[in-house]
Order: C-alpha cells, then sequence, then structure tokens
C-alpha cells in the first residue's frame, strides 16, 4: 500500500483503490472485559426474536427504539416497547450483579445476523455507554441509548376478569384470514367476541366481511374488543408454545398473551377503542 492507495492485481486485471489515512480511523473505545455476562448465543438470538419486533419505529422517543437489558434479581430480561404493545422475554441467570441498559434496535438486528444456533457462549461487558459482544472472533462494540427507560413492571397487570385458553396455531390462521380484509389504513381492526367456548373473530371493510370462529376454554366473563391485527400476528408468529392463554379485563384495557407451559414470556397489546354502535 503506498500512498493509502491499495492495489489489487489478478492475471490481466489490475485494481487501484483510493484509501483514506489509517491513523484518521475512529479509536475504538477501551473496554474492560473482567467483568462480564456469559450467555449461549443461542439464547440471546431467541430473547433478540422474541422483543425486538416491538421496538418503535419512530424517532420520537429515541429510548424505545431499543431494548432493555436487565439483570435482577437472579433473572435475565428483554423488554420492547412502543407504546402500544410491550414485550418481555425473561431467563433464569446466575449472577449476582446487576444491570439495566437500553441497546439500540439497529444493533440487535446485526447481532442477531452474526449469532450462531449453538450453546457456545457470548460474553458481554458493559461500560456506562457501551456494550460489547465478544462472540470469540468477533467483537462488536456499540453505544447504548442514554435515558430512562420506562417502568415496564407498572404496565404489566396482575389482574384480570376472564381468561381464555386457546390453540396458537388455530388463532393464528384466523387472525391472519381475517386481516386480509383489514387491511383499510393503518388500523388493521379486527373484533373479538368471546363466549362460552368460542371467539368468534370478524372484520369488516370496503373489500369484504370475514367472520371466524376459534374454540377456546373461557374463565370468567363474555367480552367484546377489538384490536390492530399486525399487534397479535407479530407475537403469534414467535411465541414457542402449542397453547396460549388471554388475559382481559375491559375492552378499553391492555390485553396480555402468555405462554400455558411457562412464564418466561409476557406479551401486552392495547385494544382500539370502539365507538358504541
Amino acid at each position: 500500500m503506498e500512498n493509502n492507495n491499495v492495489y489489487i492485481t489478478c492475471q490481466k486485471s489490475e485494481f487501484v483503490l483510493l484509501g483514506n489515512n489509517p491513523d484518521e480511523f475512529p479509536k475504538l473505545p477501551t473496554i474492560n472485559e473482567n467483568s462480564m455476562y456469559e450467555i449461549s448465543q443461542d439464547l440471546i438470538k431467541s430473547m433478540i426474536r422474541s422483543t425486538i419486533f416491538a421496538i418503535a419505529q419512530e424517532e420520537t422517543r429515541p429510548i424505545l427504539t431499543g431494548v432493555l437489558f436487565e439483570v435482577k434479581d437472579g433473572k435475565l430480561s428483554f423488554v420492547a416497547l412502543d407504546g402500544y404493545r410491550l414485550a418481555l422475554k425473561r431467563y433464569d441467570i446466575h449472577s449476582d450483579n446487576e444491570i439495566s441498559a437500553v441497546i439500540p434496535g439497529k444493533t440487535l438486528n446485526e447481532i442477531s445476523k452474526i449469532l450462531e444456533t449453538t450453546d457456545e457462549k457470548a460474553k458481554i461487558t458493559f461500560t456506562p455507554n457501551h456494550i460489547l459482544f465478544n462472540l470469540g472472533n468477533t467483537k462488536v462494540i456499540s453505544r447504548l441509548l442514554d435515558g430512562e427507560f420506562i417502568n415496564y413492571r407498572q404496565i404489566i397487570p396482575e389482574e384480570y376478569k376472564l381468561k381464555v385458553k386457546v390453540n396458537r396455531n388455530e388463532l393464528l390462521d384466523s387472525i391472519e384470514r381475517a386481516s386480509l380484509l383489514a387491511r383499510e389504513g393503518k388500523t388493521n381492526l379486527i373484533k373479538f367476541d368471546i363466549k362460552d367456548s368460542s371467539m368468534i373473530i370478524t372484520s369488516n371493510s370496503q373489500l369484504g366481511k370475514v367472520y371466524e370462529e376459534v374454540n377456546i376454554e373461557l374463565e370468567g366473563e363474555n367480552l367484546k374488543i377489538a384490536f390492530n391485527s399486525k399487534y397479535f400476528l407479530d407475537v403469534l408468529r414467535i411465541i414457542d408454545s402449542e397453547e396460549i392463554y388471554l388475559e382481559f379485563t375491559t375492552n378499553v384495557s391492555p390485553c396480555v398473551v402468555k405462554k400455558c407451559n411457562s412464564d418466561d414470556y409476557v406479551y401486552l397489546v392495547l385494544p382500539v377503542r370502539l365507538v358504541e354502535e
């Protein structure tokens, strides 16, 4: 390399690429890797996938464009929310250290592409302003987002008035079909009519009407409620449980989605307020 130029030759081909002075390249921050979290790459990949879709896409509240990485009371939690829904994935971790930091969504999207589906450990180190992912031959350093993340524990309801047990695939298929005729504007409106042993899902637009009926097990009162179908489809496509619980309080209160066989995942989605007919 001469005068910062790069010369590439191959048989009768020659390239000269103009380069820049390497001394002008920004220096990476120095991060002490003595204190770190060692977590399997497969687990991190799963936790990113379970939450990343719920981050805010608009920059009006920058802190919500990231995912909260929290270690507290022996649990590792990833939390994402955008003002309309919240996704929480947690895992038991053997660590006395506590941390609360918000990682940019763009960083986690790129990390997810690099991570392998393996039990090999990724080493994660924090400074007040940065996070370092050490994946063996690859190191990724990113700035953390500034600001205080919302107290998500206050958002998740602890009580409910009715609880629905439903097959995830049957619900997913029904909402996918109903959403085909619900794509007017940005609301993607679908309605649930929950009563006895069935949940009736309908959508109505200028394109036509859809009626779907799903078998359920119901504890509690009947309820009519409406949602943006996209927010339900996002979670039903990634939650790894054959059967799920839906917990409701009123038709203007959030719905909480949980697995039937585990408490490691919580999803909350706000309903769409309907004008009384």
